[in-house]
């Protein structure tokens, strides 16, 4: 059989049973940055449309943070595009009376001059005990030297495979009925084929 003729294989078969459907890449967002933060910051904000409270927000500090201990309060909110007093945007922002975590995301898109360093001074002047930037990236590396010169000691990179590990303990925790079963396993999917 030809490469052609197995592709073609399996072509029909999942237009029969549509096992390859996935919202992400029907509405072309798979590699939108701005749309998988907003996705993510519902997620991890307890008054979210997931409606599962601070489940996935405890399950993501118990992820990266086993170090320290963060409960939020019941203030604590997760927002996209915070801006920072440079007039900056930080991704996704995790913000509670007594800790606060910026997020930087990259898909593909280059780092600009001083972009997490001016994150982190925002982070550490907004909150006392500001936890590291989260610095989320496909294969979770650090920052270019111009968008961290100072503050490196602060960045926790973060990889594609160690957001779709969380994004599976948060499928582990609802049930395989619910509608975010489905959305979070295309989610992971989507993330998957950008690594």
């Amino acid at each position: 059989m030809s490469v052609e003729e197995i592709y073609k294989e399996c072509i029909e078969n999942n237009d029969k049973d549509g096992n390859d459907y996935n919202i992400f890449y029907v509405l072309g967002v798979e590699h939108d940055e701005v749309k998988i933060c907003k996705i993510f910051a519902d997620l991890l904000n307890p008054y979210g449309f997931h409606g599962q409270k601070d489940k996935f927000l405890l399950l993501f500090l118990k992820s990266f943070f086993q170090d320290a201990e963060y409960t939020p309060s019941e203030k604590c909110y997760a927002c996209t595009q915070d801006q920072t007093d440079k007039g900056r945007f930080i991704d996704i922002a995790i913000v509670d009376p007594k800790f606060y975590i910026p997020f930087e995301v990259k898909f593909n898109a280059p780092d600009l001059a001083n972009q997490c360093d001016d994150y982190i001074e925002y982070a550490q002047q907004k909150k006392k005990d500001f936890c590291k930037l989260i610095y989320i990236t496909p294969n979770g590396g650090m920052p270019d030297e111009k968008s961290c010169k100072n503050h490196k000691e602060n960045v926790k990179p973060v990889s594609f495979d160690d957001i779709c590990d969380w994004l599976r303990e948060c499928m582990d925790t609802v049930s395989k009925c619910s509608k975010l079963y489905p959305i979070i396993f295309q989610l992971i999917e989507a993330l998957n084929s950008t690594t």
